[in-house]
Parts: structure tokens; C-alpha cells; sequence
């Protein structure tokens, strides 16, 4: 929803959009707003942490009890936006799950 309403979308607007989306939709949308956060710099981080010239350091993020997400501190997708979405993304597919 956080993304959305970046977007610009109203609340109203947002609710009844998602009335109407199957969770497998919902997922792509979140997915295809997270890719560029999530793609930018990935490898270049990658390789330095393998290289071992710099210590890496995590943000744990509580998502629910018993899961966490963990992001790398200088991944773009560290971002509070990116963070937020992610969390919220995986919250709606255990929510999914649980429904089922």
C-alpha cells in the first residue's frame, strides 16, 4: 500500500484495488517495485564482502514471530521504503497463507 500511495494513488483508490487482486498479483506488483532497489549494486557488494575488504553489517527486520528479514546495511535495497515494502510484501503472502 506504501508503495501506491508514493505513487500517488488515494487511499479509497488503494483498498479497492486491492479487493479485487489474487495475492500472485499482489506479489509481482511488490516484486516489480522492488527490483531496481534490489539488482542496484547487488554484485558489486557481493563481491567486495566475498573479497573480504570490508565487514558486512545487517538490519534485522522483525516481520512476524519467529521471521525476520535480514537486508545488508549498504544494499540499496536498505533503504526505510525498500525495507517497508519488503515487510509488508511478506506479511500479505503469510496472511495469504494463513487463509488457506
Amino acid at each position: 500500500m506504501k508503495i501506491r500511495q508514493r505513487e500517488g494513488q488515494s487511499l479509497d483508490a488503494i483498498k479497492n484495488e486491492v479487493r479485487t487482486l489474487t495475492g500472485d498479483v499482489l506479489e509481482k506488483r511488490v516484486a516489480g517495485s522492488l527490483e531496481p532497489a534490489l539488482v542496484t549494486r547487488a554484485d558489486q557488494a557481493a563481491m567486495r564482502e566475498a573479497n573480504g575488504s570490508e565487514p558486512a553489517t545487517w538490519r534485522r527486520v522483525g516481520v512476524a514471530d519467529g521471521i525476520e528479514l535480514h537486508v545488508r546495511a549498504d544494499s540499496s535495497a536498505a533503504t526505510e521504503d525498500a525495507v517497508v515494502a519488503m515487510r509488508e510484501a511478506v506479511r500479505a503472502a503469510l496472511g495469504r497463507f494463513a487463509r488457506t
